[in-house]
């Protein structure tokens, strides 16, 4: 793992949720010890109802849904043609989760990497197209593209045409993607990601060079119509982080020009 990587991974982890709380309940608290307490009192009362705004699954769903900017990829489109011209399927990874002994090793994580691979696997075979697996940072030897490969041989039956095992977030997913298929005269794709993160990747891989048909996967659904989308929920906070996060990652790819 690059000292960049560290250092991105840990500036998130700061303006989001839980570090940006924490960080807000300690100005706080210095504040409350000060002359300042009804600055730190205010403070104190704005991180709590953002806090419970966040996490009303009314909200997280509408944050949610501010970007998932693409329909579906529905089998009836596939069986229509919207894949008729792509070469490759490639699927990008979300994480994985370390020293699993239940399976010796490393495996995909539940809320990200297998809900792509899973989905990546539906359409290979609907497609018959060849796959491509994309996901760097090597832990214990192996990266999190050869965990997904693995995966999807051993657990889905699906063969796994190439891997690339260098990058470290989407941006190089796509570059390093195109070093492999453009060599293999391959530059239209099936691109597939969670639906949150799809505006993000689906820029990325046009940059590089690709002709992308956008196959997202995970889209959260609507809250149940009743009082309980108003009540906080940990899982609506987790969707609401999700969101952030793409809106921040998006941020900085415009700042960065990537």
């Amino acid at each position: 793992m690059s000292s960049a990587l560290i250092a991105s991974k840990a500036l998130s982890m700061f303006l989001l949720f839980p570090g940006s709380l924490l960080l807000v309940l300690a100005v706080a608290w210095l504040l409350l010890r000060g002359r300042h307490r009804r600055w730190g009192l205010a403070l104190l009362m704005v991180s709590v109802v953002a806090t419970y705004i966040l996490s009303m699954p009314a909200v997280s769903y509408r944050l949610a849904h501010s970007v998932d900017y693409f329909p579906a990829l529905t089998p009836q489109a596939v069986e229509q043609g919207a894949t008729k011209n792509a070469q490759a399927i490639v699927v990008l990874s979300g994480g994985f989760l370390y020293h699993q002994p239940e399976f010796g090793g490393a495996n995909v994580s539940v809320d990200s990497s297998l809900e792509r691979i899973r989905y990546g696997a539906y359409l290979h075979k609907m497609t018959q197209l060849p796959i491509l697996v994309s996901g760097g940072v090597p832990v214990d030897g192996e990266t999190a593209g050869q965990t997904m490969a693995r995966d999807l041989v051993q657990s889905f039956g699906v063969p796994v045409q190439w891997v690339e095992g260098r990058s470290e977030n989407t941006a190089q997913n796509a570059r390093f993607s195109w070093e492999i298929l453009q060599a293999e005269g391959i530059t239209h794709i099936v691109l597939v990601t969670t639906a949150s993160h799809m505006r993000r990747a689906l820029e990325s891989f046009e940059k590089a060079g690709f002709t992308v048909v956008p196959a997202a996967t995970s889209y959260v659904s609507p809250p149940l119509d009743n009082v309980l989308q108003y009540l906080p929920k940990l899982d609506a906070l987790g969707q609401s982080n999700t969101a952030l996060h793409e809106w921040l990652g998006r941020l900085w790819y415009e700042f960065r020009g990537k």
